[in-house]
């Protein structure tokens, strides 16, 4: 969503994945603020940008690795400094600390969470550790994920992932890069 203040008009614009654009005109909205409690004149979305993940398969023996990768797609009209590290972090550290970019919500058929079973201790990221990411390309993991060393699949059944690409640090980083958190796409697992 873009605001554009320009003398006493105010315009909002939102774009979408379809590269559409609405405007709306404050004429015709009755509740729109005075533009001087607006106070914003751009604010950047996370719907302009997608987090994907995927496996190699559907179905994994127990006990079996199962990788996952990892991409986020710029959806938006600028390039946008992102952190392309992709690091896997239990969802509390990640989210306090911004330690780790990715944490991931797995649910079992029964409907339980599986606990993020590993330590892992992560640096905060340096400037190495970011992209320009340019409006319509897509940034991969230059790793992939093995999730049997960061959660338990003991028991057989179907298991659901969500990810969230998630980033608030930017301490020392110039460009400022982009920060806010992406839910991703979900996929269901079978442990056979």
């Amino acid at each position: 969503m873009h605001w554009l203040i320009k003398g006493s008009k105010v315009c909002i614009f939102l774009f979408l994945a379809t590269s559409s654009c609405t405007i709306f005109r404050p004429e015709l909205i009755s509740n729109l603020p005075p533009i001087e409690e607006i106070g914003v004149v751009a604010l950047e979305r996370e719907s302009n940008f997608s987090f994907e993940i995927h496996t190699d398969s559907t179905a994994f023996r127990n006990g079996a690795p199962i990788i996952i990768g990892m991409s986020i797609t710029n959806n938006s009209d600028s390039a946008v400094l992102v952190n392309k590290r992709f690091l896997v972090n239990a969802p509390d550290i990640a989210k306090d600390t911004g330690s780790g970019e990715v944490y991931l919500i797995i649910t079992s058929s029964t409907g339980d969470t599986l606990p993020f079973d590993a330590i892992a201790e992560v640096s905060y990221p340096v400037q190495a550790d970011y992209a320009i990411l340019f409006p319509g390309k897509k940034l991969a993991s230059n790793h992939q994920e093995n999730l049997s060393r960061y959660y338990n699949f003991h028991h057989k059944g179907e298991y659901c992932i969500t990810g969230y690409y998630y980033n608030f640090y930017s301490e020392g980083i110039e460009p400022k890069p982009w920060q806010g958190k992406i839910e991703s796409n979900t996929i269901t697992i079978l442990i056979e």
